[in-house]
């Protein structure tokens, strides 16, 4: 183990072998390729870092211990920590990204226009049980997600290996024969049923870890596959978002050929609470005590919620999606209409009364997926523009035109946002009935509304591919998580997202993407209002960590003073 000594604190970071400090914040929208090189491990020691101590994580919602049901981002955090994939995003000192090998000895080889995607293991990888990982382990893992009791959010993962039809059935999916090969042991291949500029950014996450044949546990259970990762799961008690998971050291655990994790730490204790008040509570009470405590996810407190004294301090980020209100293409068919609802839209009012800090935004990609870029199609600036809204509602002919506006009655500070956006639309000449409707029947109905939300449209991944045909292409699987809410059908926007998911490398279909945002936006299919900023509390003693805009990651963290 290398142990540096020294007295550094977070800020850049040296992936060139020497001793260096962690980046505060990665930024995944300048993902590229990384190679074999950037793959090999170890991954480098952190100034100051001094291995031993427990870090206590508190997160309010946590779900599950098993990679093969994470979905949620504080489980997908977790399961980091544990459980090595066959690929990984690893930031650079600059806080740039790169797709390289985890458990494989680099990105990726790609061949048949995007369709075949071909890993080759690196040697020797054992599961904490002593296990060697194998090939057949990365087929094992995908069949045993098909069956009914996982959860089926990764639409990205079954779409692209199951194709359209087969992704849309919710039990009775069957792998397509050869869809992932094992030619021999240190060998995975996938075949996809349409091109993939970026699978193999689905596979830095929970979807690329393995699972042994002999494992056999699916949800509800409550039990942890074999880890991979420098911690195996030592307790898993949990139950309806509640109860305590326990991590502590992998003896297997082969920190050589581990680009991205440190493991300083020598245990993770991770406390459920089922509820927001009660995680920040909770965290409150261990950070008095002097235990080292983070958030994987933020909520428990905000910035201003933070005693002067308390030990703890806060760390922010944009989040991974934007809030947006959807335009419903089949009521309103004219596209002048919808350009004059998304012309008046208030988004900078919308912001200030949902009572939270964040930045506008006139796009749909947040920033954090690759190809996010600042634009203004219809040039309404950030309070939006009533009066040229007003303008095009005239030249169209619709002067009068009558609006359904939905909002969840349940959302916080739903009713404000609501009655600025009534308020702009009237200025611009619709008439307007605000709709409150319970959240039980609020997706139910959405066929009924002119417009509603706001909506967070979430990337699952830092990649437009895990984001924008999910609501906005006809090509995408619906009912698994993300649904075509506008019920847009646009062949110049299905055509942009075939044209970015053939695109040769990530940084090509990150402009792409750029593209099919652009055009949705045309459309006015939808209207983003503003990417929240995030606050995640972390004890002061810890050091190395790093917000992605998916949460904290505490792959190379350390507590100060061990």
């Amino acid at each position: 183990w290398r142990d540096t000594g020294g007295g550094g604190a977070a800020g850049g970071g040296g992936f060139d072998g020497t001793a260096g400090t962690v980046a505060p914040a990665a930024h995944p929208e300048t993902l590229t390729e990384g190679t074999a090189a950037d793959s090999r491990g170890p991954a480098p020691a952190v100034n100051g870092a001094r291995r031993g101590g427990r870090i206590a994580v508190v997160e309010s919602s946590l779900t599950t211990v098993d990679p093969g049901d994470a979905q949620a981002a504080g489980d997908v955090k977790l399961s980091q920590l544990a459980y090595r994939s066959l690929t990984g995003l690893k930031t650079l000192p600059d806080g740039t990204v790169r797709l390289v090998g985890d458990l494989a000895d680099g990105p990726g080889a790609v061949s048949d226009g995007g369709r075949t995607w071909t890993f080759r293991l690196k040697p020797g990888l054992r599961y904490d049980t002593g296990e060697p990982v194998r090939a057949g382990d990365f087929a094992h893992a995908v069949e045993r997600t098909l069956d009914p009791a996982f959860s089926t959010n990764d639409d990205l993962m079954r779409r692209r290996l199951l194709g359209l039809s087969g992704a849309e059935r919710m039990s009775g999916a069957e792998l397509p024969s050869g869809a992932v090969g094992t030619p021999d042991d240190r060998t995975v291949v996938f075949r996809l049923a349409a091109p993939c500029a970026d699978f193999g950014v689905a596979l830095s996450g929970p979807s690329g870890v393995p699972v042994p044949r002999s494992w056999t546990g699916k949800p509800p259970s409550a039990q942890a596959p074999p880890t991979t990762g420098p911690y195996r799961i030592t307790k898993a008690d949990l139950s309806g978002g509640k109860g305590t998971v326990e991590l502590a050291r992998n003896p297997r655990w082969q920190p050589d050929s581990d680009p991205l994790r440190t493991a300083y730490p020598d245990r993770f204790t991770v406390e459920s609470t089922g509820d927001a008040s009660t995680a920040g509570k909770t965290l409150l009470s261990l950070a008095e005590s002097g235990v080292p405590v983070m958030t994987f996810t933020g909520g428990p407190l905000g910035r201003d919620s933070v005693p002067a004294d308390a030990r703890l301090r806060t760390l922010t980020a944009p989040a991974w999606y934007a809030r947006s209100y959807f335009v419903n293409t089949r009521r309103l068919t004219d596209p002048a209409v919808r350009r004059a609802v998304a012309t008046a839209i208030p988004a900078g009012q919308v912001l200030r009364a949902s009572g939270v800090s964040g930045t506008v935004t006139h796009h749909l990609l947040p920033p954090g997926v690759a190809g996010s870029r600042g634009f203004d199609v219809f040039g309404a600036g950030d309070d939006g523009d009533p009066a040229a809204a007003r303008a095009l509602l005239d030249r169209a002919g619709r002067t009068g035109q009558k609006l359904t506006v939905a909002y969840r009655s349940d959302q916080f500070h739903g009713a404000a946002q609501a009655e600025a956006v009534r308020q702009a639309l009237e200025k611009a000449g619709f008439a307007v009935t605000l709709l409150a409707v319970a959240p039980e029947k609020f997706y139910q109905e959405t066929a009924s509304y002119d417009v509603f939300g706001s909506e967070a449209l979430t990337a699952s991944l830092p990649v437009g591919s895990s984001l924008l045909p999910d609501y906005f292409s006809t090509h995408s699987a619906q009912g698994l998580g993300h649904v075509n809410w506008s019920r847009l059908a646009d062949a110049g926007v299905d055509g942009a997202v075939d044209d970015a998911d053939a695109a040769p490398d990530i940084r090509t279909a990150g402009a792409r993407w750029a593209a099919v945002d652009r055009r949705v936006m045309e459309q006015a299919a939808a209207v983003p209002v503003y990417v929240p900023t995030l606050a995640f509390t972390v004890s002061k003693s810890l050091r190395g960590l790093q917000t992605d805009g998916y949460g904290v990651s505490a792959l190379r963290a350390s507590v100060q003073g061990g």
